[in-house]
């Protein structure tokens, strides 16, 4: 009974036997690829590892769970403090065993939201299309990552999903519980992800038509009667969340206080799409709040509100828009090509890394990406074109979500929710009015460039900012590194080097690799790339300086070990080298592998 309350279209289309099957295959294999995953990483010391955002909504959550119930520390929220209260839960109800238990959960939400992206794509094209928009989110290498983090993409995703579901339930029967429903659940997902709201424009705007086409009620209410629906919806979530900040920060704010400073970060001067701290080197979320308050209070010489601290970085940001604003079309320009591109950006734990310790992820994420993602929604688009009068609201989202997202800056999660919407369209590719993508056609052949173009831009290194080029690549070496694989970790550096020349991390790393195996030559080569780029770099001079003794060419070995300790007197390593280079000792120098060069995505320059 349940699940025909959900599903009433999809059971009615094709029979309710014929529905549970596909909904619950879908489901399963969606389960079982996560809980795959998870148990390759049980045992893996990064994946427990907690840094950044992730640390964060534990502590906070561990406030909450002691009593702290309305977060009366935080003032006003400065983060969406959906998840906090998420894993708070888990803690009340499963104490230490909360953050297993948060993952099972996420990974049951995960396959959920295959499931209701499977039954929208029912209720549009049957079952083919809820075969091909179910398995491509089951199966989205992103998607079984973010519900095995601890981490608030997961439950984006699925209240995404939810949306859609909702959305595609209206089109279908206009009815005012589906906009209410739809109000609820963007009001949930902007307690999550606060430029969800966004989304709300679409909803009022198909409730608006669809107010048009159907009496809802009488006199004045066959207008405003849907839209106002998908309000009370809204502000049923939401209210409660903005009244607590005016009762206890004193301001009234929808969700957070921090729009100024992500505006600034994304837009300001020096922005390149990509987070970069306010201040350098302070990129921990401890940091983000408190160095905001005091650059702002600093520069206007007096204490300020949260709403002053955001309208002074929000101004700012205008300021330096205002006065190179061709530089601003062309960083918005880059950042919604950024959206689409197939490197997931990491902020906290990265994908690259702990695909190194799970062969499903790795084998995932080798077949399926955000290429994939982005050439299924062209398809979807092309294909769907001739019921665009139904459909259009899932692309209106589409359009929306990106602009919202490029607004600010990048992260691979900060994107995701978009994801969902671009595989629900690529089911249309089954519509069977489907006539114009026939190849020879006009509109098939603008599909099939389309497509080409797209697929050479979201594989291609310049869209990236130069300090991301490559670092996927590098993260995904280190990672064979520390597990022993070290002809993976070559090919992964050489992958980086190619992608980044200039990433000279990756040069002393795979130099380092080639020492270890004597291969002498190919090291020093290495080194010496490093060096020329940086001259100043006294641990590349120490390795080239141990390679060159390998080579059995002490007296090189010795020129450079001394200009490792000029540059550097208390690099004892160097010193000891130059030592027994000087002594000529008996046998050769052998490379001494240094981890303090070997640096994660955060940390490259």
């Amino acid at each position: 009974m349940g699940s025909r309350f959900l599903f009433p279209g999809a059971f009615h289309i094709l029979g309710a036997v014929r529905a549970r099957w596909i909904l619950l295959t879908i489901f399963l294999i969606g389960v079982a690829l996560r809980a795959t995953v998870w148990a390759e990483l049980r045992g893996d010391a990064e994946f427990h590892q907690l840094v950044g955002d992730s640390a964060r909504y534990v502590e906070w959550s561990d406030d909450i769970a002691r009593g702290d119930y309305l977060s009366r520390r935080e003032g006003v929220f400065y983060q969406a403090p959906l998840y906090p209260y998420f894993l708070a839960a888990h803690r009340w109800v499963f104490g230490e065993w909360a953050l297993s238990a948060v993952r099972v959960t996420q990974i049951l939400l995960g396959g959920a939201g295959a499931v209701m992206l499977a039954a929208g794509a029912l209720l549009w094209v049957g079952a083919r299309g809820a075969w091909t928009a179910g398995l491509l989110l089951a199966g989205l290498p992103s998607a079984v990552f973010f519900d095995l983090q601890i981490d608030k993409a997961s439950l984006d995703g699925f209240l995404t999903c939810a949306i859609l579901l909702a959305i595609v339930q209206f089109q279908q029967a206009p009815a005012s519980r589906w906009l209410f429903l739809v109000g609820l659940l963007i009001g949930a997902l902007t307690l999550s992800r606060e430029n969800a709201v966004a989304l709300l424009a679409v909803v009022l705007a198909m409730a608006w038509l669809g107010g048009r086409s159907k009496k809802v009620g009488p006199g004045n209410l066959r207008q405003w009667g849907f839209p106002l629906a998908a309000l009370l919806g809204f502000a049923l979530v939401v209210l409660p969340v903005s009244l607590r900040n005016k009762l206890i920060g004193g301001e009234f704010h929808l969700v957070t206080c921090q729009f100024g400073p992500n505006f600034f970060i994304g837009n300001g001067a020096a922005a390149d799409g990509v987070y970069r701290p306010l201040r350098a080197g302070r990129g921990d979320p401890q940091f983000e709040r408190s160095d905001a308050i005091e650059l702002a209070e600093a520069a206007e010489q007096r204490k300020l509100t949260p709403r002053e601290v955001s309208a002074y970085w929000t101004r700012r940001a205008l300021g330096d828009i205002a006065e190179t604003p061709a530089r601003w079309a062309g960083l918005t320009a880059r950042k919604a090509l950024l959206v689409f591109h197939e490197t997931e950006i990491a902020d906290n734990n990265d994908i690259y890394t702990q695909s190194a310790g799970s062969w499903a992820l790795w084998c995932l994420r080798s077949v399926h990406g955000q290429t994939i993602v982005l050439l299924a929604g062209v398809l979807g688009a092309f294909a769907g074109w001739t019921r665009r009068q139904s459909v259009w609201p899932v692309f209106a989202c589409i359009t929306v979500m990106t602009a919202a997202v490029a607004g600010f800056y990048l992260f691979a999660r900060y994107r995701f929710c978009i994801a969902p919407m671009m595989l629900l369209a690529c089911s249309l590719v089954w519509v069977r009015d489907r006539g114009p993508l026939e190849i020879l056609s006009v509109r098939g052949l603008a599909c099939t460039a389309s497509c080409i173009l797209l697929f050479a831009v979201a594989n291609a290194a310049w869209v990236l900012p130069e300090r991301q080029r490559g670092v996927a690549e590098y993260n995904y070496a280190l990672a064979c590194e520390r597990r022993a694989l070290p002809a993976a970790a070559m090919r992964a550096y050489r992958d980086a080097i190619a992608r980044n020349p200039r990433l000279t991390e990756a040069r002393n790393n795979l130099g380092l690799l080639y020492a270890s195996e004597s291969n002498y030559s190919a090291a020093v080569t290495e080194f010496t790339a490093v060096i020329e780029a940086r001259p100043n770099d006294a641990v590349a001079r120490n390795n080239l300086g141990m390679a060159l003794g390998g080579q059995g060419k002490l007296q090189a070995a010795a020129v450079e070990f001394e200009r490792a300790v000029l540059l550097d007197p208390n690099y004892t390593v160097a010193r000891e080298n130059l030592r027994k280079a000087r002594d000529r000792a008996a046998a050769p120098i052998l490379p001494t592998l240094l981890n303090e060069r070997k640096r994660g995505a955060n940390d490259v320059d």
